[in-house]
């Protein structure tokens, strides 16, 4: 699918949802987005009494919705971390494993060498 297609599916989308303008017949109309802020929608008054515009409430949303991203992306890292050092962990119990079966081989190789070796 193109990119324009996908531009104005999602500009359709946007307008059905009313981001762009009260008019969904009139699909290229800049409509009420120079209209006057008398709206309740358009400002609002934080806790401590700040004003807010909308672009600070954009860029809230904004930095809200990358701030989970990265949470996200930190777990997931964490995850595989913690998978790795679980692997690690198992591998080396496997080496330890080994290295005993080697030991108690080499062992009776010597004593299996020694009764030979007394036999003669």
């Amino acid at each position: 699918m193109s990119v324009q297609n996908e531009k104005s599916k999602t500009q359709a989308t946007r307008r059905d949802e009313g981001y762009f303008s009260d008019s969904k017949s009139n699909l290229n109309s800049s409509a009420g987005t120079n209209e006057s802020s008398d709206y309740s929608g358009a400002e609002s008054v934080r806790p401590d009494g700040e004003n807010r515009s909308r672009g600070n409430k954009i860029k809230s949303f904004v930095s809200a919705t990358v701030g989970k991203l990265i949470d996200r992306l930190i777990q997931s890292w964490k995850d595989r971390k913690k998978e790795a050092v679980d692997c690690l962990e198992w591998y080396n119990s496997q080496a330890d494993k080994c290295d005993k079966e080697i030991e108690l081989l080499e062992l009776m190789k010597v004593e299996l060498a020694q009764t030979l070796a007394e036999e003669e």
